[in-house]
C-alpha cells in the first residue's frame, strides 16, 4: 500500500532536496493553505531548528521564509494581504505570543496611542520581568527596554525617561522612590564622567598647557580640534583656555 504524503513529509524532501516543490494549490487560502503552513512552521521552528522562543526573536525576519523554501507560503498567505510579520508567527506559533516591538516593526504612529504604550509598559514589567513594585523600584533599568524593542517608546515618548513611562502605566502608584535612584544613577555617572576627565587633564604636563593655550590664541584651533590633539575631552581645553583649571600657570 502506497503511503499519502502529509504536507510535513512533502517539506521535509523540499528541504532535503528530494523535491522541488509543493504541489499546486497547497497555499490556496480557501482550500487548507493555512492550516499546510501552521503544520509545515511549527514542525520546521520546534521540531527541526529546536528553537526557544528568544532564538526564535532573532531570527525570524521575512528572509527567514525563503531561507527555509516558505516564500511561496508567505507570499501567497500573508504578503498578498500586507499582514504584519507578527500576525504570521501568533497564527502559528501563540504559544509564543510575541509582540509587534520585540520584532522592531512598529509603524511610525503606533507609539501615539495610549493604550499601546501602556500595554507594551505593562507586558515588560509584568509579564517579560515578572516585577512587582519594589523589583521595577530597585532593578529596572534603560537595558530592558532596548533589549525588547522598546528603546523608540522611551526615546520618542518619554524623553528617555523610564519614570515617566512607568508613571503613565501606574499613575495610581507612588514612584517618588524610582524618580530618586534613576536620579542618584544619573548623578553617578556625571561624576564618573568627570572623573575621567579631570585624570585625563590631570596628566597634561605644564608645557602642553601652556601650548594650549598658545595654539586656542591663535585662532586657527577650537576646542575639539585641540582636544583630539592632546587626548582630553573640549570641555577640558576650554577650562583650560579659561583659566578655571591649570590657574597657577
Amino acid at each position: 500500500m502506497v503511503k499519502t504524503l502529509t504536507v510535513i513529509d512533502m517539506y521535509k524532501e523540499i528541504l532535503f532536496k528530494q523535491r522541488k516543490r509543493f504541489p499546486d494549490g497547497t497555499w490556496s487560502p480557501t482550500n487548507g493553505g493555512y492550516d499546510n503552513f501552521r503544520r509545515v512552521f511549527r514542525w520546521l521552528v520546534l521540531e527541526h531548528l529546536k528553537l526557544t522562543r528568544e532564538q526564535f526573536i532573532q531570527n525570524i525576519s521575512v528572509s527567514f521564509f525563503g531561507k527555509y523554501k516558505l516564500a511561496g507560503a508567505y507570499q501567497n498567505l500573508w504578503n498578498i494581504n500586507s499582514k504584519p510579520l507578527v500576525e504570521i508567527i501568533n497564527y502559528a506559533l501563540p504559544e509564543f505570543n510575541v509582540k509587534i516591538w520585540e520584532l522592531n516593526q512598529v509603524t511610525h504612529n503606533y507609539w501615539n496611542e495610549k493604550d499601546n504604550r501602556v500595554n507594551a509598559i505593562k507586558w515588560l514589567v509584568e509579564e517579560y520581568l515578572k516585577h512587582n513594585k519594589e523589583e521595577v523600584i530597585r532593578y529596572l533599568n534603560r537595558k530592558h527596554f532596548e533589549d525588547n524593542g522598546l528603546i523608540s517608546l522611551i526615546s520618542r515618548k518619554y524623553q528617555n525617561g523610564i519614570v515617566y513611562a512607568i508613571e503613565e502605566a501606574y499613575p495610581n502608584e507612588d514612584w517618588s522612590l524610582l524618580r530618586k535612584r534613576m536620579r542618584e544613577e544619573q548623578n553617578h555617572i556625571v561624576s564618573n564622567k568627570l572623573k575621567g576627565e579631570n585624570a585625563r587633564a590631570n596628566k597634561l604636563s605644564a608645557d602642553k598647557i601652556i601650548e594650549i593655550r598658545k595654539l586656542y590664541a591663535t585662532n586657527k584651533y577650537s576646542s575639539l580640534d585641540l582636544a583630539k590633539k592632546f587626548n582630553v575631552s573640549p570641555r577640558n581645553i576650554r577650562r583650560i583656555v579659561a583659566r578655571e583649571t591649570w590657574k597657577h600657570i
